[in-house]
């Protein structure tokens, strides 16, 4: 249930990061800085750093039963 959860957390942020920043690309007056993407990628950074934690802890518990 856990790795579902957090599956399913990290796919919600995927959508939400994807679609904010369709949103952004559509309007033809801005432009993508290193600075707007790094603000874009920044909060699901977290969420694909906490599963690949939980799937190597996961990996090691497995491996030592």
């Amino acid at each position: 249930q856990a790795l579902a959860s957090a599956m399913n957390n990290f796919v919600q942020e995927y959508l939400l990061l994807v679609n904010q920043f369709e949103t952004f690309l559509n309007d033809e007056t801005k432009t993508i800085t290193l600075q707007k993407l790094w603000c874009f990628i920044q909060p699901s950074l977290s969420t694909v750093s906490h599963f690949i934690l939980w799937f190597i802890i996961a990996k090691q518990f497995t491996l030592m039963i």
